[in-house]
């Protein structure tokens, strides 16, 4: 966790003062504290019917010549070839910039981020946006066209979209690879345990809707020690939104998560 907080100074410090807005509200938001470690054998895990995910259905795609234009148009370091969000004026394609230390190229790019985010590599930060497509033309959001075309927020799958765009955090349904790491390829004849759990009671990511607002519970994948942590949400209709709790969830002794916000 220090080398984490760290790591986010040093990327406020080489930023210009107007990127510290596009950083997740959940990084400055405290975890509880969870020091008492679980083996697998205590730990409950919750199954739950109805599974999230926000990469299965792939509504449109582009060429790798079309996503070429842009990177270049727009100084990105990457364009998804398909998109698999509709906002209400056309089909969305995830892009992201890697920014570098004491690198100030990215400062033009600065108005089209949506968040920024620790990736895993430790001088460099991700920043995330969006490049909409309507008969074939393209246009990149700011923040506030972002806002604007999400808003209001009608079902659960637009509320997780709008909060893995603005937070960086991300659903997860099924928790079972933690009672058998065979699955995944993590078994180590040599260790126990390939996780360290700290959490008893693990529950997979739920939405439920309350008249204006949605109670949502997502994750996000700390690269620094390569931890997830579980934090839950209260997201208004209108974008809006606050952090209800955030608690350590577990720790990988080997970094085998693939980036989803690279």
């Amino acid at each position: 966790m220090k080398n984490f907080i760290l790591n986010i100074v040093v990327f406020i410090g080489y930023s210009l003062i107007s990127a510290q807005e596009y950083l997740p509200l959940h990084l400055n938001y405290k975890a509880l504290s969870q020091e008492k470690k679980y083996n697998i054998e205590e730990i409950l895990i919750s199954y739950i019917n109805e599974k999230y995910s926000l990469f299965d259905d792939k509504i449109d795609s582009i060429s790798n010549e079309t996503a070429k234009n842009l990177e270049e148009k727009y100084r990105l370091t990457n364009v998804s070839r398909y998109a698999y969000w509709k906002g209400k004026k056309g089909n969305l394609f995830k892009t992201s910039t890697r920014v570098v230390q004491n690198k100030k190229d990215y400062k033009e790019n600065i108005p089209f981020w949506l968040s920024m985010h620790k990736g895993r590599y430790i001088n460099s930060s991700i920043a995330m946006g969006v490049i909409q497509k309507h008969k074939n033309k393209f246009k990149i959001w700011d923040k506030k066209t972002a806002i604007k075309d999400l808003t209001p927020i009608v079902t659960a799958k637009e509320a997780l979209i709008y909060l893995y765009l603005m937070e960086g955090v991300f659903p997860i349904s099924d928790f079972s690879f933690l009672c058998d790491p065979t699955k995944i390829g993590l078994f180590n004849e040599e260790t126990e345990d390939n996780y360290i759990i700290f959490s008893k009671n693990i529950k997979p990511t739920q939405v439920f809707e309350i008249d204006t607002f949605f109670i949502i519970n997502v994750f996000y994948y700390n690269y620094d020690n390569n931890c997830i942590f579980e934090i839950s949400y209260k997201l208004l209709k209108n974008g809006n939104y606050e952090i209800i709790n955030k608690r350590l969830i577990y720790k990988n002794p080997e970094d085998i998560i693939d980036n989803v916000l690279d």
